[in-house]
Order: structure tokens, then sequence, then C-alpha cells
């Protein structure tokens, strides 16, 4: 099935501090965040639900708190925002990990949903007519991200306290980050 959803992505603006930004991400996004997270509790898609969410707990939702705060208080804006639980958004931001996962404990039968990984380019100043280095990426993903209507222009902006630069980047509806660029370059 072709949509004509390809021709231009929501562009959705976050500002503020990580819950901040969080909240509004998840409230702009709220049906594409429930779309995707539905997608992903669907039969075979990963292994059952309950013992994705027990994995989640027990290990992504501790790692993060630990080695990556802010962004746990993002995924706990984007939750709120978007009316699930905070375990929801991590599957999200995990999928790619979780299929692999899934993949590991042998679950892998019939058509796989999942297609082949991205792929990356560069050119180096000499390869280039202006000498400007150029970087490339591309999405290798699954219909559905368009079918679905799923993929965001998200353009974040972090609060000046935090000394993080500006970025844009191409993404799945309750995604920290995907492909992108920040405003160093």
């Amino acid at each position: 099935m072709t949509t004509n959803n390809t021709e231009r992505y929501e562009h959705i603006i976050i500002s503020g501090q990580p819950f901040e930004r969080g909240l509004s991400y998840g409230k702009q996004t709220k049906s594409k965040i429930i779309t995707n997270i539905n997608y992903y509790k669907e039969p075979g898609v990963l292994p059952d639900w309950d013992i994705v969410q027990k994995y989640i707990r027990d290990n992504y939702l501790k790692s993060i708190e630990k080695y990556y705060p802010s962004g746990l208080l993002e995924i706990k804006g984007i939750a709120v925002g978007a009316g699930v639980p905070v375990e929801d958004i991590i599957v999200l931001n995990a999928r790619y990990e979780l299929l692999g996962w899934k993949k590991s404990l042998g679950l892998v039968n019939g058509v796989e949903r999942q297609s082949g990984d991205c792929t990356g380019g560069i050119c180096l100043p000499n390869a280039t007519k202006s000498g400007d280095v150029l970087l490339g990426q591309t999405w290798d993903n699954y219909q559905r991200v368009l079918d679905d209507d799923i993929a965001v222009l998200l353009e974040v902006r972090p609060d000046p306290s935090e000394k993080i630069a500006p970025l844009i980047m191409l993404s799945e509806a309750g995604q920290l980050g995907r492909t992108g660029i920040n405003a160093n370059g």
C-alpha cells in the first residue's frame, strides 16, 4: 500500500528542560505514539508484551536512570504527554535492540517483519566539487512507518543551561533520537 505520507513529515518543535520537552513531544504526537506502541504489542513483533515490560523494568529503566537521567526525565515527559506507561516509551527507544533480543531467544519464525539495516555514506573533501564533507544515511525501514504516518521531523531546542546544541532529526514518534544533525554540524 502506498500513501501520500512521504511528501511531508510532521514537524515537531520541542524546547526547554528535559521533562518539559518530553511533555510537549508526547502531547503533540500522542496519536502517533499510541499507534507505534500498538504495533509493537501485536503478537509476533516482540516477545510476549508482559515479558518485554518486565525486561524493560529490570534492565533498561535502571540503566537509563543511572547513566542517562536527563534522558529518563524526557522519556517520563513523553509518557505523561501521551498518556502511556514509561516502559512503553522505553520500548519505542529500544525497539531495534528488542527485535535483536527476540532473535536471540529463538522466537523468530516465518517471515521477518524487520527489514535490513540502514546504510551510511560519506564523501570526503577531495571527492566533492565544493571541497566539503558530505554525509548521508538511509532509513531502511518497513513500509508501516509511512503507512501508519509515525515518522516525525523532530526539532529539539534544549534549555541554554544544558549547554546542548539544538538539533533536528527524523524519528519514529516517541523516540528521543534517530537520524539527524545538531547545530554544530
